[in-house]
């Protein structure tokens, strides 16, 4: 990590992106914990359950 980079600012919207993708999986543990099922592979869908948490998530595009 080039901490010079977080210092100046030119670094702001990679630390942005990651720190909403980390407050994201904090509230929703059924990321890390959730029972996985693929949707569709072309994109790759998937959703993962666990107990009320429900999320689906989506990786490329079509």
């Amino acid at each position: 990590m080039n901490w010079a980079d977080i210092e100046n600012g030119t670094a702001q919207p990679v630390l942005s992106h990651w720190t909403k993708l980390g407050q994201f999986r904090a509230r929703h543990p059924a990321i890390g914990a959730g029972e996985h099922k693929q949707l569709s592979t072309k994109p790759y869908v998937f959703s993962r359950t666990h107990g009320d948490d429900r999320v689906v998530i989506a990786f490329g595009k079509e």
